[in-house]
């Protein structure tokens, strides 16, 4: 794609601005795309070996890219970071192939995401929350509610670029998704001499918090 497209492919972007953040999402399935662009345009890009999903696209940012350069092409790559690849004819070489490759963002999101639990995982809050959904599944496992202390030691969440907890990966007996969370953490509770008492636990959790699986030991 030559210069004169690239820009024009960006230029919905800075119409939108701020205002993109309260636009309309539509389906992709909505845009009336050719199968063989959108094949085409896959394999073209970087990703042609990446898996394409089904996305949501900003309906204004669609709309003026398409009005600025007819015949665009857009598919969603859901890899270790899920792109968008925007696809359109070269002028100087007659080609098709990608120009754009753009994370998610207030733009564009792959669709049927999951709901999750709100403020995320990335807050204090969100780990706070978290880790009380695992403790108290595992005083419940463990029929033990005499707490002193307790102490989070991990929390991650389910995800492709993460070696260690990819999907599929076994917690606690359970097989994991993409996004769940994590929690491992250990709780003290008083002890018949002169230490405490402490049960690790391990928690698959889904997105929202709710309990798949906990294992204490």
């Amino acid at each position: 794609m030559n210069q004169k497209s690239i820009f024009l492919s960006l230029v919905p972007l800075m119409l939108l601005g701020i205002s993109s953040a309260h636009a309309a999402m539509i389906s992709s399935d909505s845009l009336g795309q050719d199968p063989a662009k959108v094949a085409l345009c896959k394999s073209r890009s970087t990703m042609a070996k990446e898996k394409s999903v089904p996305f949501e696209i900003n309906a204004n940012y669609a709309k003026l890219t398409l009005q600025s350069e007819p015949g665009t092409t857009f598919v969603a790559i859901d890899g270790v970071s899920p792109q968008l690849i925007v696809c359109a004819v070269r002028s100087g070489t007659g080609r098709f192939e990608p120009g754009v490759y753009m994370p998610q963002s207030d733009i564009w999101r792959l669709a049927n995401l999951p709901q999750k639990y709100e403020p995320g995982m990335g807050t204090m809050q969100g780990r706070d929350a978290a880790n009380r959904a695992c403790l108290n599944a595992a005083l419940s496992k463990s029929n033990r509610s005499d707490v002193i202390s307790t102490g989070l030691e991990r929390l991650v969440e389910i995800s492709p670029d993460s070696p260690a907890f990819a999907p599929g990966k076994v917690i606690a007996g359970k097989k994991s998704e993409r996004y769940d969370v994590v929690v491992e953490g250990s709780a003290f509770f008083p002890g018949k001499g002169p230490d405490n008492d402490k049960l690790s636990y391990t928690c698959l959790l889904t997105p929202m918090l709710d309990v798949k699986a906990v294992k204490i030991k």
